[in-house]
């Protein structure tokens, strides 16, 4: 009656990047201390551990339930690199071969090892994944579904540099600690209904209806501390502190119905129309449609085709739709960023543009026509797959720049391009050799790609 699957999993990973066993000694002797910090030691390990269920029951013959739900807690740690003359691969490609294992930063470009690992840059996850999903077939023509969903992950990043022992660049010695906290969290609602059908022995139908919900919420808030006081390895150890936060949120809902005709199994006919509305739209925007058909002929299968032929079987294919791409939660909106003003020399609270939006902003739009045929040839020896397809954008989203005098935001963003995507995709695979024993395939696949903005307002 129940069915359950419950797995857990542990990761633990340790980088390459040790600190020498002469820096080790360096640091020591340098600080004062007989042993160093774990964290001085291996600068980039990483810890996971996974937990999932998941729960069925098959309550009666019309209703099915299910339930999963999903935990993970990771840590991660990592070195100073990349562009960064802080970071361990520059010292080393800006160094020089050294013959001596002595103090100092000998042998490196910038600093040694033990600085740049004093430097803690971390970050921690946790995220938990819920959802619930029913099946619901009141007759034997009709079944519904209904499925909801909960993800909420919070993310903690550090950066840290201890007072006095990191690299003399900068402000580092003075010390400094960001502590960013991030949470995201996503709603979904789906419902959907679905009969199937005969209107004659030879026509079948298919007609689906449904509906979805989304809501995203993006919050964080960062404190930053400057000149920490000497051990301190919290925020409210600065001298120099800033602060900000950032909430963002998101809806999405979205309906479709969808209409399937089966004419003698050979036949097979789609239409469907979506409409969407997204709180990113611009005010002055409203909801806007999606339609779509699809046509798949087995045209083998008809009794003119010509029997014994060297083709076995021949399917046509087309199919023409549109979908959008939404704009960023805050892209359509004018709004005022708080910020920090001098007045008379004293610090006050002001506010400045944010944003400069627009009310008629609107989604990018896009419409493609496909074609194509699967073909079977030589008693299934040769198979043939071909498609080609033509796609347009319009009303592109274009990070338009603005003028400085216009004392706003830099850029914003419009709806000003044209983009067309065309070319075609061919599959052909055959068994050359087959014997009881032995056989061989060979697939060639090919394709042609034409980009071209068209437009650029």
């Amino acid at each position: 009656a129940v069915q359950y699957f419950i797995s857990g999993e542990y990761e633990g990973d340790v980088g390459t990047f040790k600190l020498p066993k002469a820096e080790e000694s360096r640091l020591m002797t340098q600080r004062g201390v007989s042993e160093l910090a774990d964290n001085v030691y291996r600068p980039n390990t990483s810890r996971k551990v996974s937990l999932r269920t998941n729960i069925n029951t098959h309550v009666n013959d019309k209703i099915d339930l299910q339930a999963n739900a999903g935990y993970v807690s990771a840590t991660l740690r990592l070195p100073q690199n990349d562009n960064n003359v802080l970071g361990m691969l520059p010292s080393g490609y800006f160094g020089a071969a050294s013959t001596s294992d002595t103090a100092g930063t000998s042998g490196w470009g910038f600093f040694a090892p033990g600085e740049v690992f004093s430097l803690l840059r971390s970050q921690n996850i946790e995220r938990f994944t819920g959802s619930a999903n029913m099946q619901y077939r009141p007759t034997s023509w009709l079944a519904a579904r209904a499925n909801i969903g909960y993800d909420i992950g919070n993310r903690n990043e550090t950066a840290f540099d201890p007072t006095g022992q990191g690299p003399a660049f900068g402000t580092v010695l003075l010390g400094a600690k960001t502590d960013t906290r991030t949470q995201l969290r996503t709603y979904t609602v789906d419902l959907g209904l679905t009969g199937t059908f005969r209107l004659t022995s030879g026509i079948g139908s298919r007609t689906s209806v449904g509906a979805q919900y989304f809501k995203d919420v993006f919050y964080q808030n960062v404190a930053s501390g400057e000149r920490l006081s000497a051990g301190a390895n919290d925020v409210d150890g600065a001298a120099i502190l800033t602060a900000q936060q950032t909430t963002t949120i998101t809806t999405k809902l979205g309906a479709f119905v969808e209409q399937q005709l089966t004419f003698g199994d050979k036949l097979f006919l789609t239409g469907a129309v979506r409409v969407d509305d997204n709180s990113a739209f611009g005010a002055d925007f409203d909801a806007i449609v999606f339609p779509k058909a699809s046509l798949s002929y087995l045209i083998s299968d008809e009794s003119f085709f010509p029997k014994g032929s060297a083709i076995t079987l021949l399917r046509l294919r087309a199919a023409y739709g549109k979908s959008g791409l939404q704009p960023g939660a805050l892209d359509a909106l004018t709004y005022l960023a708080p910020t920090a003003s001098a007045v008379n020399g004293a610090s006050t609270s002001a506010v400045q543009f944010g944003g400069l939006g627009l009310a008629n902003l609107k989604p990018e739009k896009s419409r493609e026509v496909e074609v194509g045929l699967d073909a079977q040839l030589f008693n299934d020896r040769l198979n043939a797959e071909f498609t080609f397809f033509h796609k347009k954008t319009s009303d592109a989203l274009i990070a338009r720049v603005l003028a400085p005098s216009l004392g706003v935001s830099t850029s914003r963003f419009e709806n000003l391009g044209s983009v067309s995507n065309r070319g075609f995709e061919l599959t052909l695979n055959s068994r050359l050799i087959e014997s009881r024993n032995f056989s061989w395939d060979v697939t060639m696949a090919g394709s042609t790609l034409r980009n071209r903005l068209e437009t650029l307002g």
